[in-house]
């Protein structure tokens, strides 16, 4: 059984064999896209983290490199602690060419060291000097002048100098370029770059566009721009600075990788992790009551993900710790997946309420509108009927456990024998709800408590090995 989720295997033959959402037509695009404006410009993919950028982007530079294109992959993140970005760029474009007598290389790595040169501010020094040397001040204002009329002269000469050094690098870099890209645009991915450090993605972002700005290069930047974004304002140090406007300079075409069915994803994570070794065993699929477990758990897994918008990477993890908490139950045991995967869904997401819940600080009713909130907000009556069955046995057994504290607590008033109504209320769907937990007031499982589930939840029961 995994514990967590590791990275897809990419075929060198068949780059999305193994892509379980479907991206492959996206990569067509993206590569009729590149082959269509060979002059260089520069191309976002622009999705949230925890999305698959990073596999779907592997991926297409797999596809890229069978029909052809030479590409380079730039890992900013691992590569911040480089403190000139030019040099971890370079250092990439000299894979395009391994032969270490590449003239046309030495050339670009000449010129780009004139404009990186690295030269003391002069000025800046001097006047420090000024203050904290006694000799300064001995040569008087007149030589201080003079030295200040020199030093702004050189500062002339060097941005002059690295003026003409810019122009002759991006020359330099253009006929590399044309030696080394098989006649097709090179294209450049920089991934992570949201992760750097703030000055680090900002001088990446610098680079490319006045360094690297030239025909036959494409660059992919793999982002998630609101991050990015932060971290352009944390290197200003103003949250005033207008991050998209910034960010406008650079890009020239972002694309946005389309959201994978949410079914789709949760039936390849509940294969991945093995579920069906325990929902699928044969004493469960023998009895009506838990052999419909797996279809339950799949339902609950696809609606709260597509009503919450979580992301890929939370998706994993979820199901990862569901996994976990499912070898605490012995295969003849009760599990009611959907409450179960509520409850874990409560506890990553919403901890402030998982712990109400644990503590028996929340009212019945207020429980009953808080998981309401979780479920869709348009359903059909089979949809309907699943959800409100959901909710009632959540709250039947959250009653259970809370009158153990609060002896007096009622859900269903009585007159003398006959129930005379359920004291919860549902904001969607009252008549319902109150019918099912009077239906499942008379069932087996009617005096479970929540702490059942609780205490696996919070791996308080010991693992069972399956």
């Amino acid at each position: 059984m995994e514990i967590k989720h590791n990275d897809i295997e990419i075929s060198e033959t068949d780059p999305f064999a193994n892509c379980k959402l479907g991206r492959r037509s996206y990569a067509k695009v993206l590569t009729s896209i590149v082959d269509s404006f060979t002059d260089g410009f520069v191309l976002a993919i622009n999705n949230e983290w925890g999305t698959g950028k990073t596999t779907f982007v592997k991926m297409w530079e797999q596809s890229l490199k069978n029909s052809g294109h030479k590409t380079l992959y730039f890992n900013a993140w691992e590569n911040d602690f480089e403190s000139n970005p030019l040099v971890a760029i370079m250092s990439e474009l000299k894979s395009l060419n391994p032969n270490k007598n590449d003239e046309t290389y030495k050339s670009l790595l000449k010129k780009g060291s004139l404009i990186t040169k690295s030269i003391l501010p002069l000025v800046a020094k001097a006047i420090a000097s000024k203050y904290i040397d006694s000799d300064i001040l001995l040569d008087g204002i007149e030589k201080i002048t003079e030295s200040a009329a020199d030093i702004l002269e050189e500062e002339i000469d060097e941005y002059a100098a690295k003026k003409k050094g810019l122009i002759e690098f991006r020359s330099e870099l253009k006929k590399y370029v044309e030696n080394n890209n098989n006649s097709q645009p090179l294209i450049f991915i920089v991934d992570e770059l949201d992760r750097c450090n703030p000055k680090y993605s900002v001088e990446v972002l610098e680079q490319i566009k006045h360094f690297f700005n030239v025909p036959g290069i494409v660059f992919v930047l793999s982002i998630d721009k609101k991050q990015l974004g932060n971290a352009v304002r944390g290197f200003y140090g103003s949250d005033l600075i207008n991050a998209d406007e910034y960010l406008r300079r650079f890009i020239d075409l972002e694309y946005i990788l389309p959201s994978p069915s949410e079914n789709l994803f949760s039936e390849y994570l509940y294969n991945y992790f093995k579920f069906d070794a325990f929902f699928g065993a044969t004493q469960r699929m023998s009895h009506y009551e838990t052999s419909s477990d797996k279809d339950s758990f799949l339902i609950m897994a696809s609606h709260l993900f597509r009503k919450n918008n979580i992301n890929l990477r939370q998706q994993e993890k979820l199901f990862s710790y569901s996994r976990v908490v499912l070898n605490t139950f012995n295969p003849d045991q009760y599990v009611f997946p959907a409450v179960y995967l509520i409850l874990i869904y409560i506890r990553f997401f919403a901890f402030d309420l998982y712990k109400s819940i644990r503590e028996r600080n929340i009212s019945l009713q207020e429980l009953t509108i808080r998981v309401e909130e979780l479920f869709p907000d348009e359903m059909d009556r089979l949809d309907s009927n699943f959800y409100t069955t959901t909710q009632a046995r959540l709250v039947l057994f959250y009653f259970n456990f809370y009158k153990e504290r609060y002896r007096n607590s009622q859900l269903i008033s009585f007159r003398g024998t006959e129930r005379e109504e359920v004291l919860v209320k549902s904001n969607t769907n009252n008549e319902n709800l109150s019918n099912t937990i009077i239906s499942l007031y008379n069932t087996r499982t009617s005096d479970m408590k929540l702490d059942y589930l609780l205490d696996r939840i919070d791996l308080v029961k010991e693992l069972v090995k399956i």
